[in-house]
């Protein structure tokens, strides 16, 4: 989500003129960008399992930055992160019993969500 300003100091409007610059540019070049405000993409109350096999309630927000946060619900209260950009798979997994869930392997935690509706678990696995 970064925006070009300027390729070597000198400002530029469009993609075009970037591009440009880039191809005309020596070997080593300096961008000057502006970064967008990171904002929620798609929010969620989920159902996330736990180390112990139970399934607990979690909100989920997926960020422009491509991380994904979500917070406990119910106590004890525990939050955290994925970074989706540094996930090894992503994939829908069919559970004993028929039930479709989002599993998601990081390379130190392995994830797995479960929504409230199909759409919504494969709204997840597309963003």
């Amino acid at each position: 989500g970064d925006v070009i300003k300027g390729v070597d100091g000198c400002p530029c409007n469009t993609i075009e003129e970037v591009t440009g610059m880039v191809q005309k540019a020596p070997k080593d070049i300096r961008l000057s960008i502006c970064r967008r405000p990171v904002s929620v993409v798609l929010e969620s109350m989920i159902r996330m399992r736990m180390p112990s096999g139970e399934w607990e309630p979690f909100a989920f927000r997926l960020l422009s930055n491509r991380n994904i946060e979500f917070e406990k619900l119910s106590p004890p209260v525990y939050a955290g992160e994925i970074h989706a950009r540094l996930a090894q798979s992503l994939k829908l997994v069919e559970e004993r019993g028929g039930d479709k869930v989002l599993e998601i392997v990081t390379g130190h935690k392995h994830f797995q969500i479960k929504c409230e509706t199909m759409l919504e678990l494969e709204t997840w696995q597309l963003r």
